[in-house]
């Protein structure tokens, strides 16, 4: 089990999650992903699993589907029963 993350980086893990949000609903995926990267690398548990599932969406909009493929994996194999349900959802329509 990882090591807890301190609420000062769950605080910014949440603050970039929605700057990303916002960016994405403008069509700036570079920007929501760029921002989403850093969410999945504080890897706060209440922010991190739907980062992944961004991230994925992303990658398959660019066509890149290996990078799709890692990004719901990790979402899947991940605690959160909701984004991991979502996850195995998109992995099932990539096959």
């Amino acid at each position: 089990m990882p090591p807890p993350v301190p609420l000062r980086l769950r605080a910014e893990a949440d603050a970039y999650f929605a700057g990303a949000m916002y960016a994405y609903a403008d069509g700036d995926l570079e920007g929501a992903r760029l921002s989403l990267l850093t969410v999945a690398g504080i890897n706060a548990p209440e922010s991190a699993p739907a980062a992944m599932i961004f991230l994925g969406v992303i990658a398959c909009r660019h066509r890149e589907f290996a990078q799709a493929y890692m990004w719901f994996a990790r979402a899947s194999a991940g605690p959160d029963m909701h984004w991991a349900l979502v996850a195995d959802e998109e992995l099932k329509r990539m096959a």
